[in-house]
């Protein structure tokens, strides 16, 4: 079955929440157009449930949850940034 990749747009000030297929994989952070994005690896024809997925960007210094999964880091001007998923 064919997979496709979509780009969301992240928010820096508060979590980004997405509705996922279950089976989907952050393949990529990053700035484009002066705002950070996260693109997504999943099914092109998703079957069954979806599942919520939540991204924070934290800056580096800065504490989180033990239990969210790092998905990637990425540099903004002179700023590294990091992205955690729940």
């Amino acid at each position: 079955m064919p997979d496709v990749i979509f780009k969301h747009r992240l928010d820096h000030r508060q979590p980004t929440v997405l509705s996922l297929p279950r089976d989907h994989q952050v393949v990529l952070v990053g700035p484009q157009g002066g705002h950070p994005h996260a693109w997504i690896r999943q099914p092109a024809k998703p079957t069954g449930k979806t599942v919520t997925c939540t991204l924070t960007i934290v800056g580096t210094g800065d504490t989180f949850d033990s239990a969210a999964v790092h998905v990637g880091s990425y540099q903004d001007g002179r700023f590294i940034w990091h992205v955690l998923q729940t």
